[in-house]
């Protein structure tokens, strides 16, 4: 949802909110109209995108800011939620292996699946590099001898950097 607010040049009215006037009596300004307009734009955006449930929760709220946040804390929890996520999600990474039967391509898109949900709750500790090395341990339980020559190759760890950053995208 951020991307689409960032395309349509809505994301800062989500980001750092309006001013939406509550004196209706008095003239609008042309900045506070544009500003409402803004806010309208970002608002459809964002309730166009949510299902049934989602749209319950913000119904009646008419900042974008205010919607965003609701969604945030309902999906993500507050601040300390959100770091007992990171906690299990960092263990969840570190106990990570290869599953019976696994290819190594669902191994891949399950690890940058759990990358991807640790990224966006705010941890900055799983760096790509760390994933990516993460990566190649799990995988020396497939090929014990490639994984083993990629570690010895001279340049690993850039190579290790520009590699995986290729694959991800």
């Amino acid at each position: 949802m951020k991307m689409f607010h960032i395309i349509a040049r809505l994301w800062e009215v989500v980001d750092i909110d309006v001013m939406i006037p509550v004196d209706e009596d008095r003239e609008i300004t042309p900045k506070e109209a544009f500003h409402l307009h803004q806010n309208a734009q970002a608002v459809s955006l964002l309730v166009s995108s949510l299902g049934l449930d989602e749209f319950n929760k913000v119904n009646g709220m008419e900042s974008a800011k205010q919607i965003w946040e609701a969604l945030r804390t309902s999906f993500e929890g507050d601040k300390s939620m959100r770091k007992g996520n990171i906690e299990l999600l960092h263990g969840e990474l570190e106990r990570f292996v290869f599953l019976q039967g696994e290819t190594t391509q669902a191994m891949i898109d399950r690890l940058m699946s759990s990358f991807n949900r640790i990224r966006a709750l705010g941890s900055t500790e799983w760096d790509d590099n760390k994933v990516a090395r993460k990566m190649l341990r799990t995988y020396r339980a497939k090929n014990n001898m490639l994984a083993s020559v990629i570690m010895e190759r001279p340049g690993y760890d850039n190579t290790l950097r520009s590699s995986f950053k290729a694959q991800a995208s």
